[in-house]
């Protein structure tokens, strides 16, 4: 006997009708490819006979993919002005045929990335060269001041790509990232001329791995010459992860004011961020290495910074290796190397609205002044050779101070007094050996570090300061101590991730 079954055409028919437009959408996904040599005209955005500029064929809509061919995109219509949003299983896709071999010029007068729209989402860019952007931002992200949380761009994600300044006296940065949310960027490096390198302003949810910062220059004539200049800076942002970040070789700057590696900030900047200050961000892996002023910096003039994490950092060769003069809160610092400079720390106290400052697991030495200097909350941390170890601040139970044998500024060796001596079992100070990803500390290798070969073709086709004096970004980093590379580290290393972007682990979404 055969089974029938009842159906229900108003149950039926809208069923069918969504698979069908779901998979016509993904059938329709399409590969166009624009050429400094294509036509508009003639061309129909094939691999043989490409377009033009990216302009035209951005209206082929979203969801497809985007190949720039080697070459100058240096004329109208070549840069990326915002491109047409994608999809969480379509994004829109654009891409150098070739990494580092398109070069988006923007002849002085444009950004290579200029994405303003409102809501704009789902846009993956990979492996190009930005630079001329005159005194704008090389790389411009930026939802209109005023919009809502839900509507700011998101879903952003930018790989293997970097990005010249030429920013020296407007209030503009090499990377502009404002009011947006949910994006990732990967394996990017910046340098040149620029208040910061690179910027999230009023962001939410921002990830920025495996990064190299080189802040250059900026006079500010236009703007305010001693307002801050740091490499990277966390400005009224919130719930964001920033993943093995190199900061490094910043030099001197005109008409004073605060400089360094990085500075978390807030302030009470109406409608241009949902938030007053930086809180629960998390600081792994980083590297502040021979910057010109403050390796690490969080203060605010707005809300109190509250619950920043800084794990596995070093901050070295800097005036201040970090400093929280003034309103911050619950900052922890655990497993950190400081040193090299002047002042090891520098913690504001309860009159400066600091409060609940802890330092684990850290190295503090060879401060020419104060090692830690403030109120915190100290323990099972070697404090060696500053001058002095403490002021305004007492050793904790299981702090100690021995000649730690180091050699290298990211890991302990073997038989000396740091290894294994740590509360949790680890090594005190810092160890930056392997990749963060998504929060979580990985097995695969972080050096040598992943594109080196194009970063220093690009950071020191005019400079020989810093690591540009050296062989490699991996021999300069492992080698600052006089000490050769290892040899575990002298070949190899990792390729860039292919899986999407997932939000950070661990981080809470809180709206003001």
């Amino acid at each position: 006997m055969k089974r029938r079954y009842a159906t229900n055409p108003a149950i039926l028919w809208p069923l069918l009708a969504a698979f069908f437009m779901l998979h016509a959408t993904q059938s329709l996904a399409a590969t166009y490819y624009i050429s400094p040599s294509g036509s508009n005209v003639l061309g129909n955005g094939t691999n043989q006979n490409p377009y033009y500029t990216l302009t035209y064929a951005f209206s082929k809509g979203g969801g497809h993919t985007y190949i720039l061919k080697d070459g100058q995109y240096n004329y109208e219509g070549s840069t990326i002005t915002n491109p047409p949003s994608g999809s969480t299983t379509s994004p829109t896709i654009i891409q150098a045929e070739h990494d580092g071999k398109a070069v988006i010029d923007g002849a002085g007068a444009r950004s290579g990335i200029d994405i303003r729209q409102a809501g704009t989402h789902h846009i993956v860019i990979e492996g190009l060269r930005l630079q001329n952007s005159g005194e704008g931002p090389a790389v411009s992200i930026q939802s209109p001041d005023g919009t809502s949380l839900t509507n700011q761009i998101n879903n952003i994600t930018i790989r293997r790509t970097g990005a010249f300044g030429s920013a020296v006296n407007t209030n503009n940065n090499v990377w502009s990232l404002a009011r947006i949310r949910d994006s990732l960027f990967e394996e990017v490096w910046g340098w040149g001329a620029g208040r910061y390198v690179l910027s999230v302003y009023g962001g939410t949810k921002v990830t920025v791995r495996r990064a190299v910062l080189r802040w250059d220059r900026w006079d500010g004539l236009d703007y305010k010459p001693g307002d801050p200049k740091f490499n990277m800076s966390l400005y009224n942002t919130y719930d964001s992860l920033l993943e093995n970040v190199i900061l490094l070789d910043g030099t001197t700057a005109t008409g004073g004011g605060d400089r360094g590696g990085i500075l978390l900030a807030g302030n009470s900047n109406g409608d241009t961020a949902p938030y007053t200050g930086s809180s629960n961000n998390v600081i792994l892996g980083m590297i502040s290495l021979n910057n010109v002023g403050n390796g690490l910096a969080s203060e605010s003039g707005g809300a109190v910074n509250n619950n920043n994490r800084f794990e596995n950092v070093v901050s070295w060769g800097n005036v201040y290796a970090i400093t929280v003069p003034r309103k911050s809160s619950n900052t922890t610092l655990n497993h950190v190397t400081l040193g090299g400079g002047s002042y090891g720390t520098y913690f504001g106290g309860g009159g400066n609205q600091v409060t609940n400052v802890s330092l684990k697991n850290s190295l503090i030495q060879n401060n020419s002044n104060s090692g830690i200097n403030g109120s915190v909350t100290s323990d099972y941390n070697n404090v060696y050779s500053n001058n002095p170890n403490y002021n305004g601040a007492s050793p904790g139970a299981h702090d100690s101070s021995i000649q730690p044998g180091l050699k290298y500024l990211l890991r302990a060796e073997t038989g000396t007094p740091n290894k294994g001596a740590a509360s949790d079992g680890g090594d005190i100070g810092a160890t930056i050996i392997k990749r963060y990803q998504n929060g979580t500390l990985t097995n695969e290798n972080l050096w040598p570090f992943p594109n080196e070969a194009r970063i220093k073709a690009d950071l020191c086709a005019n400079e020989s300061r810093g690591f540009c004096g050296k062989a490699s970004l991996t021999h300069y980093i492992w080698e600052f101590l006089g000490n050769p590379l290892p040899a575990e580290y002298a070949n190899g290393g990792g390729t860039s991730d292919t899986i999407p972007p997932a939000s950070p682990k661990g981080l809470t979404l809180t709206i003001q």
